[in-house]
């Protein structure tokens, strides 16, 4: 569909300029360093089964904040999520099957829910978005 490429396109390019004028923090903050799939990753398979978040620091793991984006579909939940975290560095989120050539987009931290938080200072992780779309299904 071509359609749904140009408004994945638009939406990767504000969703990263939103990163750049949201996501940036004091100097030393810590940040999310890559997704399973990546930002603004396409093709994604609609069975991917989970979501990992790895960050560059340690996080408590008691707390974590994933928040819908109304523009986006949010991955439908597979059992409780209630201890995402593989470890410190690293939080997965088990999802189901996903619809095909469809918009996703997990965000971590909002203004008023800051669950995600560095180990050694609690200070809040910047807004951070993973946007992502699917692929087609395979005929058969």
């Amino acid at each position: 569909m071509k359609h749904l490429s140009r408004i994945a396109l638009l939406v990767a390019v504000l969703s990263a300029v939103l990163l750049v004028v949201l996501g940036t923090g004091p100097a030393g903050a810590q940040k999310m360093v890559s997704s399973t799939p990546a930002h603004s990753a396409t093709g994604v398979a609609v069975d991917i089964g989970e979501l990992d978040f790895h960050f560059d620091q340690d996080m408590v793991t008691d707390s974590w904040s994933f928040i819908r984006v109304k523009w986006a579909k949010f991955p439908p939940l597979v059992g409780k999520n209630d201890a995402p975290w593989v470890n410190p560095r690293h939080c997965r989120l088990k999802i189901g099957k996903l619809e095909p050539e469809a918009i996703y987009a997990v965000q971590l931290n909002s203004g008023s829910k800051m669950g995600f938080r560095a180990a050694s200072n609690r200070m809040p992780l910047s807004v951070t978005m993973v946007m992502f779309t699917t692929g087609k299904t395979k005929a058969g």
